[in-house]
């Protein structure tokens, strides 16, 4: 990690704690006539200030002024004298090659936005310099990016093999299914390890009839109806619904056929949708499973009158009221991908695949674009998507994580400690409620997550 000091450097006159207007500011002529934020007149050296997101960089400060995200966007902006002598310029420099390879403009510009693309902390340079070449050079611990954050206590994670495969978030709980059963983990402090319960272990009617399965594969958290559901990893002809209101209680509800469900989708108004290799079942959330479609589906999505099914070489689009014939959509253009994720951002569909590739498309107008690895997407299959509020996509993939930065359009691996060793993710969920901001990843070796305090 890169530690420092702010410090406050010159190769002229240095004018401490005066009060100066922002850059561009002075008389109308452009000279250093002008006055100063105060009324007073401009100092007569040349003053120099940072801000990190609008927070300015103190001298002597041994903190960093912002915590990130690994991939967040950070505006860097100058803040100058009114000396120009005739005019003021800006330089910026990073301890860091990669992150300033990221940098949206030039590193004289007098904003710059940056993100940084692994864990740590940075130093950031700002030099000002008037037009007689008189400089000010200030230098900070501008913010940090959090790391990794491997939960090993994650019940049977000693064992070497949980084997997560779903994950999902409610407003105050982490809820996990697993290759040892379904949990519940607080959504605070995870890394404490006293909140994870066994959800049989939770329900007021644990009852054979009512237990969970002992090996769960989907979970989807349905805030409408408050409900959280469950599938079985083996071939089963049940779902599982935990109702949260109230005490903790669980219900098996039939699905038409058996089959393994995949996974399980949000279905309007408060309904759920289920992926199954015997077809597609749907439900108004409080009654059973209804029959609609019998494609084999691996990842199952709402948008727009339609449900759109993932399969082993295609996208399909299904009318749940089976009026219009399904719609069957190669989006990864011959190479036969079986489809392992679909998550929806507006009007657009994101599709991860077992063949590394993402594919983008907007059904309305049939248009798509394809990222492979050639556009720094990890080389492993892609197993889930998940959509931040930022409108940025994170892929959990079998050799890493992630994230495509919708304000740059371009994706970014995410790794850090906390992550090595991780391989083969298999789901991803995202919480931003409460003011938190957290991405869990889980998988053959267990729980991972990274947040801003």
């Amino acid at each position: 990690m890169h530690r420092f000091l702010l410090i406050l450097l010159s190769v002229g006159a240095v004018t401490a704690g005066c009060s100066f207007s922002p850059p561009g500011s002075g008389d109308s002529d452009g000279n250093q006539n002008g006055t100063g934020t105060d009324g007073g007149p401009c100092p007569t050296a040349v003053v120099a200030g940072m801000t990190v997101d609008g927070v300015a960089v103190q001298n002597g400060q041994q903190t960093p002024t912002k915590t990130a995200l690994i991939g967040d966007t950070i505006t860097l902006r100058a803040v100058g004298s009114c000396v120009q002598k005739p005019s003021i310029s800006y330089e910026w420099s990073f301890d860091s090659t990669e992150l300033a390879a990221t940098a949206d403009r030039a590193l004289t510009s007098e904003t710059v936005k940056i993100y940084p693309p692994q864990a740590g902390q940075f130093t950031v340079t700002l030099t000002v310099r008037d037009g007689d070449g008189t400089a000010v050079q200030l230098e900070g611990l501008a913010f940090e990016a959090a790391g990794w954050t491997a939960l090993d206590h994650f019940p049977d994670a000693s064992g070497g093999s949980p084997q997560i495969r779903g994950l999902s978030t409610s407003t105050d709980a982490l809820w996990v299914a697993s290759k040892q059963g379904a949990y519940r983990s607080s959504l605070v402090n995870p890394e404490a390890g006293t909140g994870y319960a066994l959800v049989n272990d939770i329900i007021s009617n644990n009852g054979d009839e009512t237990r969970l399965p002992s090996y769960t594969l989907a979970v989807h958290y349905d805030p409408g109806a408050n409900y959280v559901w469950f599938s079985d990893q083996v071939v089963s002809d049940v779902v599982h619904r935990v109702t949260l209101t109230g005490t903790l209680s669980n219900v098996r509800i039939n699905v038409p056929r058996t089959g393994q469900i995949r996974d399980i989708g949000p279905f309007s108004p408060t309904g759920v949708v289920a992926a199954s290799s015997e077809g597609v079942f749907s439900s108004a959330g409080s009654g059973g499973f209804g029959d609609v479609s019998t494609v084999n589906a691996h990842a199952i999505v709402t948008l727009g009158p339609l449900l759109w099914a993932g399969t082993t070489t295609q996208l399909v689009g299904i009318d749940p009221n089976g009026m219009l014939p399904d719609v069957s959509i190669d989006v990864f253009a011959g190479n036969n991908d079986e489809i392992e994720a679909i998550a929806v951002h507006g009007s657009e569909l994101w599709i991860g695949s077992k063949g590394k590739r993402i594919a983008r498309l907007n059904p309305a107008a049939m248009a798509s674009t394809v990222y492979t690895t050639s556009e720094r997407l990890p080389d492993g299959e892609v197993h889930d998507l998940a959509v931040d509020m930022a409108g940025d996509i994170w892929a959990a993939t079998k050799k890493g994580v992630a994230r495509f930065k919708a304000d740059r359009q371009v994706w970014l691996t995410i790794d850090g400690n906390g992550l090595q060793g991780r391989a083969d993710l298999q789901a991803i969920a995202i919480d931003e409620s409460g003011g938190r901001r957290a991405i869990y990843v889980g998988g053959q070796q267990g729980l991972t997550y990274t947040h801003v305090p």
